[in-house]
């Protein structure tokens, strides 16, 4: 099948994908279904980029390990400011877009906290392009991975 899936077809689907409904699926649905075609075609594993306050250092390690145990290529912040890492105005800056670029280059997003299930303005703004981009969002709160 994916053999005979050209680019044309391809960016046919990834517009329909930001349709309201696909085939009876969920916009969620159909994103998903968009990506599979697109890793499949690419022969690569699927690209998830974690978000989250950064006060979760020990959350996100934890995300981080089992997605890529489970054969995920993980994508997540680096620098974790509310844990300790100093940041200036101008690198938070920088490195929120970067995130943004990171969540480009991802099928989907997981959501990353603790128990709380909490997450700031810096995180909405990460959901909130995600969705815009048309990427499955799911939430990871205390460490449940399934």
């Amino acid at each position: 099948m994916t053999a005979h899936l050209s680019d044309e077809r391809l960016n046919e689907l990834r517009q329909r994908c930001n349709a309201e409904v696909w085939f009876g699926l969920s916009q969620e649905e159909a994103c998903a279904l968009v990506g599979e075609v697109e890793r499949l075609r690419a022969g690569r594993p699927p690209i998830v980029a974690l978000c989250g306050s950064t006060r979760f250092r020990e959350e996100f390690a934890a995300a981080n390990q089992h997605l890529t145990r489970q054969g995920v290529i993980v994508l997540a912040p680096g620098v974790f400011a509310h844990s300790g890492d100093p940041l200036t105005d101008e690198e938070k800056t920088r490195l929120d877009e970067l995130h943004k670029r990171k969540i480009d280059l991802a099928d989907e997003v997981l959501v990353v906290s603790d128990e709380s299930g909490y997450y700031g303005d810096s995180t909405r703004s990460e959901i909130a392009y995600a969705e815009q981009q048309g990427k499955p969002v799911r939430y990871l709160v205390g460490g449940d991975h399934d």
